[in-house]
């Protein structure tokens, strides 16, 4: 029985394409199903270049398939794998139009720059405290037993694991002490610095939750007042997102990229998509 990765439908055997998607059958539905739209455009050729972008990226949880309804074809995805998509096409589609800027016919510039890297995914200061006081801990139960282990081996309190004799003991216990202490060491940095981290936490929540509140408390239509309304969907993407970037940092001032991406996503789904 063959499937329509599409639309889901069912053929008997020796069927090949979907009647209605125009699509080549699969035996069966990958293990995680893409279901979420990106981004369409008529231009297969386009989508296709979208595509190796994201393949480029890492992103491997994508596929493209022709829509009869509205006669384009289109990237799709799961849920887990979203944002990351969403992102990795607003990059895309940033440097696409300032590679227009550059090459338009007033400015007779050509420009070789590479394509501009998407920011890694930010993590909050909260999530960052968690990890690096989780991993603290381990580094410093680590170094600290090892270092007891070596002592009482050392002075024959513990009668267990590798026994040598002469210059071979003598490597053995400096090279584990070694990396017992650089572990121990490590730990120590580790907890000193997620107490920092801790201090900054109370601070970061408060400017997310008045850059939140701000921003989602306007409508759509207030927003889209402020920008070139246009009926391609990167290009709206762009400029919708491009605004409040600019809106944000001039009252907020310069922050993180990962940060001030994942604070726009957040709004751009309160305030577009909800």
């Amino acid at each position: 029985m063959a499937i329509c990765p599409n639309c889901k439908l069912e053929y008997e055997d020796g069927i090949t394409i979907c009647t209605d998607c125009n699509c080549l059958l699969v035996d069966k539905l990958p293990d995680f199903e893409f279901s979420i739209p990106m981004y369409y455009d008529k231009n297969e050729e386009y989508i296709s270049k979208l595509m190796e972008y994201l393949n480029y990226s890492k992103i491997d949880a994508v596929e493209q398939h022709y829509d009869k309804e509205k006669e384009s074809f289109c990237i799709y995805t799961d849920t887990a794998h979203e944002q990351n998509v969403k992102r990795l096409l607003n990059i895309y589609f940033d440097n696409e139009l300032k590679e227009e800027a550059k090459n338009a016919p007033e400015t007779e510039q050509q420009s070789s720059a590479p394509l501009e890297e998407a920011p890694a995914n930010y993590v909050k200061k909260a999530d960052k405290y968690k990890e690096l006081r989780g991993s603290a801990l381990s580094l410093i139960l680590v170094g600290g037993l090892g270092d007891i282990y070596l002592i009482g081996k050392s002075f024959g309190f513990i009668p267990f694991g590798p026994d040598y004799n002469g210059i071979t003991n003598i490597l053995f216990l400096i090279v584990m002490g070694t990396l017992f202490n650089v572990f121990l060491i490590g730990g120590i940095l580790a907890y000193r610095n997620s107490n920092t981290i801790k201090g900054e936490i109370g601070a970061e929540e408060k400017m997310t939750s008045d850059i939140l509140s701000e921003f989602t408390a306007k409508t759509a239509e207030e927003l889209d007042s402020n920008y070139e309304i246009t009926e391609n969907e990167g290009t709206l993407y762009f400029n919708r997102t491009d605004y409040l970037k600019k809106q944000i940092t001039a009252k907020y001032g310069n922050l993180d990229e990962a940060y001030l991406e994942d604070l726009i996503e957040q709004i751009y789904q309160a305030v577009f998509e909800a």
